[in-house]
């Protein structure tokens, strides 16, 4: 997801290099999977700030310093009124997760069910409505 107020509806990783870029600090797993589909596409950004809170992102942001690429769970995460978002069109430009549980007890049956769920719906692709 990128914030910003961009004409273009869904823009490509390509497109975005011609502005300047708010990022999250190096270590992060947002900053790692963008710079990982920068150095593989072999594109550039300028970036304008590096911050550590993905809250002081969106408020560089807002401020007009540049655009973010962040996770869309930032949406539900942080404030981001009076901002648009927009996917980002590239496939390798995606974030990977986990699932951690406790390998002494075993899950609630209501648990279980969301891990099959999470399982099940792990290998299509994002953006994709479920049945």
């Amino acid at each position: 997801m990128i914030c910003h107020s961009l004409a273009v509806p869904r823009p490509t990783l390509p497109q975005l290099t011609h502005y300047p870029h708010v990022l999250t600090a190096q270590g992060s797993s947002v900053r790692q999977a963008l710079h990982r589909s920068l150095e593989e596409a072999e594109l550039d950004i300028e970036v304008a700030c590096e911050v550590t809170y993905v809250s002081t992102a969106i408020s560089m942001v807002r401020a007009g310093l540049g655009i973010a690429i962040l996770p869309l769970s930032t949406l539900d995460a942080a404030s981001c009124d009076g901002l648009s978002h927009t996917l980002v069109h590239h496939p390798q430009l995606k974030r990977r997760l986990g699932l951690i549980t406790n390998r002494r007890i075993r899950p609630s049956p209501a648990a279980q069910a969301f891990i099959n769920v999470l399982m099940n719906e792990s290998t299509k692709p994002i953006g994709t409505a479920p049945n």
